[in-house]
């Protein structure tokens, strides 16, 4: 009794300081003061009847209470959960009310405590969360724990996913104490060890709730352990190795390929499944394997490849059967490219292993540029020459060496054909500096009248009558009129 008492007394103590409003704290203080003399009461051996009339009375002043707030609390629109603990409350005490005087006393006695002992196993709960919360937040935001890289960058991360285990564990064990409230089960242990024996049979296999537990817990385990290990030498390793962006990618997703079968594997032999079973299943699956998904495995395979050969990685500019685009995903099965119009192509990674691909920037982003320049027959080479290789040395993108060049390219249908030739530093600029030394080409050609000429051709014309020939070379047309 007084373990309940003190346990009882401090719950309400703590409850007071996340409850708001006054009459939800009074209201708790006066539930656990009822708790405690119902304590009181039994260990005295009240006599029967004295003992069913203060059940009674207990019950119409919680009934009463409740009808009292139920107005206030809608016209306020206060929290839903505050509405349906009332709901709640008038239920139970007209139930209590009902069997009393109807003379199921021992089951009225029985709701009372019950109830009683919901409320307190509920706010113990919500205590013990709220604690755990703050106590993780100290931990990995406040604490010497904060000088560590990973968990100063990583804190609200790692505070949001261990909150969400550690609701779960108190969400269990709240539930198997009001087994045990309800009368269910003697004691904490018995309920948790029924619960957990809790399923169903298929065959000769048999599945529990513990089971399916174990599954879920080796599932998420891996996953949030290669999320971990990732976190990690992304964050710590990596970057003081030196390794490149896109290495870094392709070793991240190698471990958590890793990760994940272990886990997958765990999970399998927690639900029983023998493994001798798994390899005939295997054998039967690299069967239909090389019939049927030839091409996924294909697919795979190439995956496997790009992340260990790196041909191509994360970050480079590509151009495949002439499309250009940036390659942002390498995945097992496929590589997911944006092109420069921001659209999304997903290639699959044997046609990257297969097929011819330009990767224009795998070892640096030094580009040459190519800009093609035809002037009119009977311009001054020399000049031409001269104004371009200018253009080049005016832009400040051109790098200065390798050096810039000019060439003479020869005699086209209609124009004397040049090439100017310039280094860029990155790629990305390619564009521009061609938009830019285009026009100060076309700005230099009009001050020093150099003529880039029209698409010139002879027309050779065979078998015309007499009529047009004399019309077309007299200018005029037969029936036409000159005005």
């Amino acid at each position: 009794m007084i373990i309940s008492a003190v346990v009882a007394f401090s719950v309400a103590r703590l409850s007071g300081h996340f409850i708001a409003g006054l009459w939800r704290r009074r209201s708790v203080y006066g539930m656990f003061i009822v708790l405690i003399i119902n304590q009181l009461l039994q260990l005295y051996d009240l006599a029967h009847p004295l003992f069913c009339l203060y059940v009674l009375i207990v019950s119409l002043i919680g009934l009463f209470l409740c009808l009292w707030r139920m107005p206030t609390t809608i016209r306020r629109e206060e929290l839903r959960l505050y509405r349906w603990a009332l709901k709640g409350g008038i239920a139970v005490c007209g139930i209590i009310v009902v069997a009393n005087i109807s003379g199921y006393s021992a089951l009225a006695s029985h709701l009372l405590v019950a109830s009683l002992g919901t409320v307190l196993i509920f706010l113990l709960g919500w205590i013990v969360i709220e604690s755990g919360r703050g106590g993780l937040a100290w931990i990995f935001k406040r604490s010497s724990a904060t000088r560590l890289p990973i968990f100063e960058k990583n804190a609200t991360a790692i505070i949001h996913v261990l909150s969400h285990l550690f609701n779960l564990l108190v969400g269990a064990f709240v539930t198997v104490y009001l087994l045990v409230s309800w009368g269910f089960y003697n004691n904490g242990a018995e309920a948790l060890g029924s619960v957990m024996s809790m399923g169903f049979t298929i065959g000769s296999w048999k599945v529990n709730i513990g089971i399916i537990l174990t599954v879920v817990l080796c599932l998420y385990g891996s996953l949030l352990i290669s999320k971990a290990v990732q976190s990690i030498l992304s964050e710590e390793v990596f970057p003081k190795r030196g390794l490149e962006r896109g290495v870094q990618i392709s070793m991240g997703h190698l471990i958590h390929y890793a990760i994940l079968p272990v886990g997958f594997l765990l999970a399998l032999a927690a639900l029983g499944v023998n493994f001798t079973n798994i390899t005939i299943i295997g054998g039967a699956l690299g069967v239909g394997i090389g019939f049927g998904l030839q091409t996924i495995v294909n697919n795979f395979v190439s995956g496997l490849i790009l992340l260990f050969e790196r041909p191509v990685r994360i970050g480079d500019y590509i151009e495949i059967q002439g499309l250009w685009g940036e390659i942002k995903k390498i995945g097992l099965r496929a590589t997911t490219v944006e092109t420069f119009d921001r659209a999304d192509i997903v290639i699959p990674n044997s046609d990257l292993v297969t097929n011819q691909v330009t990767n224009w920037t795998r070892t640096n982003r030094l580009m040459r540029l190519k800009i093609p320049v035809g002037v009119a027959y009977g311009s001054d080479v020399p000049l031409v020459m001269k104004i371009l290789l200018e253009c080049a040395q005016d832009n400040p993108s051109v790098m200065s060496s390798p050096k810039h060049q000019v060439l003479f390219r020869g005699f086209g249908d209609s124009s004397l054909d040049f090439e100017l030739r310039v280094f860029l530093s990155d790629i990305d600029y390619r564009l521009i500096v061609q938009s830019e030394i285009l026009q100060e080409i076309d700005r230099e050609f009009r001050l020093n009248d150099v003529e880039i000429p029209f698409p010139q051709r002879d027309l050779h014309m065979r078998s015309i009558e007499l009529p047009v020939t004399e019309a077309i070379s007299g200018s005029i047309l037969p029936g036409a009129s000159v005005r």
